[in-house]
């Protein structure tokens, strides 16, 4: 049954120590998004961007700094950070705590993504985060927040450009991110 199939899957995702994951369907009505609703998993639509940031800075820019987190201070001010922001990355409600576990798995030297994780600061004091991970072609965005006292000041688009600097740096033709719709 499909209860069943689901709980299997589970099962192998748990016992490979897997906490989250996200699964695509193309056609919606089908009989896995059948199973899947009536399991309780929930329908979201993701928007995706591919392409290149340009343009100059303008005020958002002024006084920010981007530092990789590559160390136990790093991922503190990290989750901090997080903790101190109203929404989580991707539009999940999962806590602070779970997303920077998951993100440090995403750039340990061993990890499969080779995730690379910023912090954009000003004045010392964080106002977003992003990741990075090359995607061969594009440089891919994950995870990219600002604080709620910052938004609507450009500090997401300053980001957005400074990810579109180190894509081209890298020899990467643009950058590619998804939404929650």
């Amino acid at each position: 049954s499909g209860a069943r199939w689901i709980a299997g899957i589970e099962d192998r995702l748990q016992a490979a120590g897997v906490r989250f994951a996200r699964l695509y369907l193309d056609h919606p009505g089908t009989v896995a998004d059948t199973v899947l609703r009536a399991a309780g998993y929930e329908p979201r639509e993701e928007i995706a961007f591919a392409g290149t940031v340009t343009g100059s800075g303008d005020a958002g820019d002024a006084g920010l700094s981007y530092t990789t987190i590559t160390d136990e201070s790093g991922w503190a001010r990290k989750l901090a950070f997080h903790a101190g922001s109203a929404d989580r990355p991707d539009g999940h409600a999962s806590p602070a705590a779970e997303w920077v576990a998951i993100e440090r798995v995403r750039c340990a030297p061993d990890g499969q993504s080779g995730m690379q994780a910023l912090l954009c600061e000003r004045g010392g004091k964080p106002v977003g985060a992003f990741g990075l991970i090359d995607a061969g072609r594009y440089l891919r965005v994950k995870n990219l927040v600002v604080h709620p006292g910052e938004r609507r000041s450009g500090v997401g688009i300053a980001m957005l450009r400074e990810a579109g600097q180190m894509a081209a740096a890298r020899g990467n033709a643009g950058l590619c991110l998804f939404g929650v719709a």
